[in-house]
């Protein structure tokens, strides 16, 4: 079903996304697709079977990938995140003090 919260930009320069007007509370769940999505609500919906742990590697994870299809990755993400600019993110402040949390994601890493 589409995402009910617009694309914004984090970093300075990531104009075409536009301002990040903080966060917006969710909508009361409606349990019916958008008016015009061409999918039915309870077709659109996925489930997993049960959550379960893969070694932290990508070997481990590719073989995951293969054996059953697509996985779902969580972390948390910390405050300096919003101010990298490039390449691979790394928490650094992690290391000397207890950075902190502001939120965590899931992901979906497909084949």
């Amino acid at each position: 079903m589409p995402y009910e919260f617009p694309p914004c930009g984090h970093h300075t320069n990531q104009t075409y996304y536009g301002e990040c007007n903080g966060f917006k509370v969710p909508q009361k769940c409606m349990y019916k697709c958008q008016d015009g999505y061409p999918v039915n609500y309870n077709d659109d919906k996925t489930y997993g079977k049960k959550a379960y742990a893969i070694p932290q590697s990508v070997s481990a994870i590719q073989r995951d990938i293969i054996k059953n299809g697509p996985v779902v990755a969580g972390f948390r993400v910390f405050e300096d995140l919003v101010y990298y600019k490039t390449g691979i993110y790394k928490d650094f402040s992690g290391c000397c003090v207890v950075p902190m949390s502001v939120g965590s994601k899931k992901i979906s890493l497909l084949a």
